[in-house]
């Protein structure tokens, strides 16, 4: 559990940056965990994948929604018709923070416990609930 809250608070702590600005061939291809943000820096979705580099720049950035859960969400909250709208929509408005993470079931855990915690503390996540 002492690790699971260290990689949290660490993830927390980093400052969110547009995903349009990311140099996506600097992300490495290892696990990891990931917050997204919407335009005025609140954390919208908490995220884990096998592949960091995977995610963001072939799934996130590009707005491919049939790929990933909150691309989906976001059509349709927002009424996103296609995946060149989808893929709008996130350069310009959406901001992420991940960190890497070796371990995919360390993953999983700082995943579940950040969810939990944010929506104790009162945060709307686009998370599924499970």
């Amino acid at each position: 559990m002492k690790e699971t809250i260290k990689y949290s608070k660490k993830l927390l702590e980093i400052t969110p940056i547009f995903i349009y600005k990311i140099n996506l061939d600097k992300i490495n291809e290892t696990p990891g965990v990931y917050l997204i943000y919407n335009g005025n820096n609140k954390i919208i979705y908490v995220g884990e994948t096998k592949n960091l580099n995977r995610r963001i720049k072939g799934d996130i950035s590009r707005g491919k929604k049939r790929y990933h859960s909150l691309l989906s969400i976001l059509a349709k909250k927002y009424n996103l018709k296609d995946e060149n709208e989808v893929k709008k929509f996130v350069l310009k408005k959406l901001k992420i923070s991940f960190i890497e993470v070796n371990n995919t079931n360390m993953c999983k855990l700082i995943e579940a416990f950040l969810i939990t915690y944010l929506r104790k503390n009162k945060i709307l996540l686009l998370n599924k609930i499970k």
